[in-house]
């Protein structure tokens, strides 16, 4: 039997009355969406690493901004805080999206359906260090008339309805 891993005799620890403690490790073994960071080797869950993922997110604060200094900072605290990749807000570049469709204008804006060529992050590809996404979404559009200033009302409204 030799080259074969018993991962639960690595992984056994003793509690006071020197009996064996595996429940953790059992629990994460039965868990199918439960993994371990491959940089830190914290258990997360859907190949999501919180506190690794972020610091990749900070890592890239300086190579984009909305232009608006308020928007910024609410699409980066949904970064560094979100504990899922289905819990944070991307900014898109409008050169990123295809198959722009305008669907109705209303009172403020216009809403569009287009294609995001890269889709949003799913979770960080440790041995290419770069964020894996999915790749051509389907995602909705909101083009605000007349907007030069994001308002502070408009930003509580965004961050109370993100996940």
């Amino acid at each position: 039997m030799d080259g074969i891993v018993n991962n639960y005799e690595n992984n056994i620890d003793y509690n006071m009355n020197n009996e064996v403690n595996i429940e953790d490790d059992m629990n994460y073994k039965s868990d199918p969406t439960s993994t371990r960071c491959q940089e830190c080797g914290r258990k997360n869950n859907e190949y999501y690493c919180q506190p690794c993922n972020s610091v990749h997110f900070r890592n890239n604060f300086a190579y984009w901004t909305s232009g608006d200094s308020n928007l910024d900072k609410l699409i980066q605290n949904s970064q560094i805080n979100a504990d899922g990749s289905w819990k944070l807000i991307e900014w898109i570049e409008y050169s990123n999206l295809e198959n722009i469709e305008l669907i109705a204008h209303g009172g403020f804006g216009s809403v569009y359906k287009a294609i995001w060529k890269d889709g949003p992050i799913e979770n960080w590809n440790f041995n290419k260090s770069e964020w894996r996404r999915e790749n051509k979404t389907e995602v909705a559009v909101k083009k605000f008339r007349n907007v030069t200033h994001v308002s502070s009302d408009f930003l509580n409204e965004v961050n109370a309805t993100v996940p």
